[in-house]
C-alpha cells in the first residue's frame, strides 16, 4: 500500500471510533413541559384518591346538611356514587371522617333515596357495598367500624355488612360488639335508644351464655328480652324463659314474667320443654287473669315480634337468621306485631297442641280464662281440619 494512502486510512479510521464512541449529547430540559408531562406513581394516585375523596365527604356533609328540598335525589345519589368509586383513600377517609361527626339525620327526601334516616348510616352501607365487591380496604374499614360505633342501628348494620360477607366468621365479634352496645344502652341516662336491632343480633348470634344479661336487659325492655330469649339457638332460653316467669316480686320482675309466659306460650307449639315450663308458671299462680286474651292467641299459633322499620330490612345473611331483619320502634319504646305462626307446622304437632290445652283446662279456674283456652284449642282444632280434611283427620 502507498505510505500516502495508508496514513490517510488510519486518520480517517481514527476519527470515526472516537465519533462512535463519544455519548450522545442530551438536548436541553424545559422545566414547564416536564411539569406537563402525568405522573402515574402509585403514591401520587393514592395521594389523588385522597384529596378527591375528602372533597367527596365535604360535598357529602355538605349536601346532607340542607333543608329538605335544597337537594334532588339524582344529586345526592350521584355524590354517593363518587365516593363509591374514589379508591382506597376514600374508604379510608369515610372511618376518619365518621370519626369527626355525631349522628347527622337525613332530609327526608335524601334519606328515602338512599335507604337510611342518617348519614353515618349510609357511609356505613357505602363501606359495605365496596366491601362487597371485593375491596380489601373497605372490609378491614368496616370489621374496625364494629369496634368504633355503638348506635344500635349502626351496630347492626356493620354487623349485617361483616355476616353477609363472610357468613358466620365474625359472629364472636359481632356479638361482643352487641353486648357492649345493649350494656350502654342499659347505663344510659341520656335520651332512649331504639334498640331492638340489638336484639336482633343477640337472637341470631347468641347463645344460653347471655341469658343472664337479657334477663337484666328485661327490666327496661321486657318484651324485646322475652322475645330474644325464645329465639336462642336450640332452644336454650326456655329454661331461662322459666327463671323469668316465676321471678315476679317486683314491678319490673312482673312485667318481665308476663312477657316470659307470653313466649313460652308461643313455644308450647314446638317445644315439649315450653310445655312443661308453662305448666310450672301456671301451677304457681303468676299468670294473671288478664293476661289469657294474648295468652290464647300464642297458645293457637300466634307470634309477637318486634315491628320491622320499612327501609331498613337488610339482605339476607346466610344462615345467621339476621333476614328477619333490623327493627325499631318509637324511640325508647317497644314496638311490636303480631304474625301467624302456623304456617309450616306438621299436624302432628297440631294435634298435640290440642292435647297439651286439653290437659292445661281443669288447672284454669278462672271462667274467662276457661273460655279463653276452649278458643285456642277450638282455632287449632279448625286449622287441623284445613290440612287434614276428610273422615282420616285424626281426632285430638
Amino acid at each position: 500500500m502507498v505510505p500516502g494512502v495508508a496514513s490517510a486510512l488510519i486518520l480517517f479510521l481514527a476519527i470515526m471510533t472516537r465519533h462512535r464512541l463519544k455519548p450522545p449529547v442530551e438536548p436541553p430540559v424545559d422545566p414547564s413541559a416536564a411539569a406537563r408531562v402525568p405522573v402515574d406513581s402509585e403514591p401520587t394516585r393514592v395521594f389523588q384518591a385522597r384529596a378527591a375523596a375528602g372533597s367527596v365527604l365535604d360535598e357529602i356533609f355538605a349536601l346532607a346538611s340542607k333543608a329538605d328540598g335544597e337537594v334532588s335525589a339524582v344529586e345526592w345519589m350521584n355524590a354517593l356514587m363518587r365516593l363509591q368509586e374514589s379508591g382506597v383513600g376514600g374508604l379510608a377517609g369515610i372511618a376518619r371522617f365518621m370519626a369527626g361527626i355525631e349522628t347527622v339525620p337525613l332530609p327526608p327526601t335524601l334519606a328515602a333515596a338512599a335507604g337510611y334516616p342518617t348519614l353515618r348510616l349510609v357511609l356505613l352501607d357505602v363501606l359495605g357495598r365496596c366491601a362487597a365487591s371485593g375491596d380489601a380496604v373497605a372490609r378491614d374499614t368496616l370489621k374496625a367500624q364494629l369496634y368504633q360505633v355503638s348506635d344500635p342501628m349502626e351496630v347492626a348494620l356493620t354487623a349485617r355488612w361483616l355476616d353477609t360477607l363472610s357468613p358466620g366468621e365474625y359472629r364472636p365479634e359481632i356479638l361482643h360488639a352487641t353486648r357492649q352496645a345493649l350494656a350502654g344502652a342499659l347505663g344510659s341516662h341520656s335520651q332512649p335508644q331504639e334498640v331492638a336491632p340489638l336484639f336482633v343480633l343477640v337472637r341470631a348470634f347468641g347463645d344460653s351464655s347471655i341469658g343472664a344479661e337479657l334477663l337484666a336487659a328485661g327490666q327496661a325492655w321486657p318484651d324485646y328480652s322475652a322475645w330474644t330469649l325464645s329465639g336462642l339457638t336450640g332452644g336454650s332460653g326456655v329454661d331461662w324463659l322459666r327463671a323469668a316467669a316465676l321471678k315476679h316480686d317486683t314491678v319490673s320482675e312482673g312485667e318481665l314474667s308476663r312477657a316470659a309466659v307470653g313466649q313460652l306460650a308461643e313455644l308450647t307449639l314446638e317445644n315439649d320443654r315450653a310445655q312443661a315450663a308453662f305448666r310450672d308458671a301456671l301451677d304457681a299462680q303468676v299468670i294473671s287473669p288478664l293476661s289469657w286474651a294474648r295468652l290464647a292467641q300464642a297458645l293457637s299459633g300466634d307470634r309477637l315480634e318486634p315491628a320491622e322499620l320499612a327501609g331498613l330490612t337488610p339482605q339476607p345473611g346466610a344462615g345467621t337468621g339476621l333476614q328477619t331483619g333490623l327493627y325499631a320502634g318509637s324511640a325508647g319504646g317497644q314496638a311490636l306485631r303480631t304474625r301467624d305462626g302456623l304456617l309450616g307446622v306438621p299436624p302432628q304437632r297440631i294435634s298435640a297442641q290440642i292435647r297439651f290445652l286439653e290437659a292445661l283446662r281443669p288447672a284454669v279456674s278462672d271462667p274467662d280464662a276457661r273460655e279463653r283456652l276452649d278458643w285456642a284449642r277450638d282455632r287449632l282444632s279448625a286449622a287441623l281440619r284445613m290440612l287434614l280434611p276428610g273422615p282420616a283427620a285424626p281426632q285430638p
